[in-house]
């Protein structure tokens, strides 16, 4: 029989949510897993609470678990009596879930393995939230980042000594940091990726009238994307040259992002169908992110597309720092790269083909899976395992 991971998914479903879920079923069922998928509800539960209260003052949970049931989730997972149990982020990570799967009444041996996926430090997202949130909300941004740091380094502590979990992260960054496996989120099946560069057109112009010098894509409503078009915005005012042609794609803009298109003459879409149609409408695609964690699917995403790309360090953290990407950090470099690429269709071509080359090395399933299937293998420790360095391939 096929070995059964049984996933227990983020309680938050955003689109970042989503996307890691698929990256964990694709590569699961790549290695011949089948993969059932548990999406916690959320509202609080009796089953487990005073645990839970317990694990969060000890530092063993975060106060996320308060807020959603962990009882359907026990009840089918013991029904299904999986070999392996992925926990998305610290949220899923309920201690009645997790007691339930180490005390099943079988031997050490057969018990599922349970791994913890962090996904990304919500420590850092929730500093970054801190700085730029309001008066009202930012201590209770630095609190829960304090939590979730406690909860973070506890679990990576107590995983080798083979009474905690092994974890694993998606960005390359947080997994250096660690010391745990990388595994990082991989590119959608369905996503494009043809044999050749995209919609560059073969002339170097921008094409139609209503081509854009740069596209910048994502969640407008999530704190680091409003701070990198901030930081655009200060940079073409201190730049005094052209300023490029923008066009802003995506969910949710904030009243903020709306002004910022206003002042600038940005372009704003709220609503697209893909980002290949993006690219057919903008030269290069642009992530001046200064704060992240994770990993940016946007520069996949992009690159997928046959978008050309100027970044800066923290957009491409999440990534093995060999990508071949033009990483700028000051507003005259970063502005100067963009204007390049407009004006240089063999520049374009090269770095797309290069990115292209060094992804599939690096995120395809095929890079990626064979770390994945070492960790899913069955261990009489319940699976913990020595932190290993994150690795190319």
């Amino acid at each position: 029989m096929s070995p059964v991971v049984a996933v227990v998914a983020n309680p938050k479903r955003s689109g970042g949510a989503r996307r890691r879920l698929e990256s964990i079923v694709a590569l699961s069922e790549h290695l011949g897993c089948q993969v059932e998928v548990f999406q916690p509800t959320l509202s609080p539960g009796r089953r487990g609470t005073a645990a839970a209260v317990t694990d969060l003052i000890s530092g063993r949970a975060v106060p996320e678990v308060l807020a959603w049931n962990p009882e359907p989730v026990v009840r089918g997972l013991v029904r299904l009596a999986p070999d392996i149990v992925v926990y998305q982020t610290t949220r899923s990570l309920h201690p009645a879930v997790t007691g339930a799967m180490g005390d099943t009444g079988r031997s050490k041996v057969e018990a599922p393995v349970q791994i913890v996926d962090l996904v990304d430090r919500l420590s850092i997202s929730y500093r970054q939230r801190a700085r730029a949130g309001t008066a009202m909300l930012n201590p209770a941004f630095r609190l829960l980042a304090t939590v979730h740091e406690r909860a973070e380094l506890r679990l990576v502590a107590s995983a080798p000594s083979g009474t905690g979990l092994p974890m694993v992260a998606a960005g390359h960054r947080e997994a250096v940091d660690l010391g745990i496996p990388w595994i990082p989120n991989i590119p959608p099946s369905a996503a494009p990726s043809p044999p050749g560069l995209g919609p560059i057109p073969d002339d170097g112009r921008l094409g139609p009238a209503n081509r854009h010098d740069a596209v910048f894509f994502g969640t407008l409503d999530y704190r680091p994307n409003v701070e990198a078009l901030n930081t655009l915005h200060r940079w073409v005012a201190e730049d005094g040259g052209r300023p490029p042609s923008v066009l802003v794609a995506g969910r949710n803009p904030s009243p903020e992002v709306r002004e910022l298109c206003r002042v600038n003459g940005w372009t704003l879409e709220s609503d697209f169908p893909s980002v290949p149609e993006l690219a057919r409408r903008a030269a290069v695609a642009i992530a001046p992110l200064q704060s992240t964690s994770g990993i940016q699917n946007k520069i996949m995403e992009a690159a997928q597309a046959g978008l050309p790309q100027v970044v800066t360090s923290a957009a491409v953290a999440g990534y093995h720092p060999d990508i071949p990407l033009p990483v700028v950090d000051t507003g005259p470099g970063f502005l100067a790269e963009l204007r390049r690429l407009v004006d240089h269709p063999a520049a374009v071509r090269t770095q797309v083909a290069a990115v292209r080359r060094h992804l599939a090395e690096t995120i395809s399933v095929e890079a990626v899976a064979p770390r994945w299937g070492r960790l899913l293998e069955p261990r009489p420790d319940h699976g913990a395992l020595p932190p290993t360095r994150p690795s190319r391939a």
